[in-house]
């Protein structure tokens, strides 16, 4: 009886450390238009306030359906759901140095409107 108390309780504890570093994935649409595709990314403006918004990645699985490196495409509405992933930022020779963390915007869908 105490080893299956201990196995239990082991299995909470791990069960709770586990979903602490776990960080809850929000998803977000917007309406845009495509702009260009720029070194650091796809620049879209936000339908509601005309403001750019740059988003890192693109699924690749996305790159089939729309392809945004065909210039073809700018100037297109989209709907664009998209997630957003924290990374550290590095400094010089690969140290964090108390850089804070960073947030990559990540196309996870997106559709043409038309």
């Amino acid at each position: 009886m105490k080893n299956v108390f201990l196995v239990l309780t082991l299995g909470l504890l791990i069960n709770i450390v586990w979903s602490q570093d776990k960080t809850e994935k929000i998803n977000f649409i917007i309406e845009g238009t495509y702009d260009a595709k720029t070194d650091r990314g796809y620049r879209f403006i936000n339908r509601l306030d005309n403001t750019p918004i740059l988003f890192d990645q693109v699924r690749p699985r996305l790159h089939i359906k729309s392809n945004l490196e065909d210039d073809s495409l700018i100037g297109s509405m989209f709907k664009i759901t998209y997630g957003t992933e924290e990374f550290k930022q590095n400094g010089p020779e690969g140290l964090n140095n108390g850089l804070p963390y960073k947030e990559k915007l990540i196309i996870l869908n997106m559709k043409l409107i038309e």
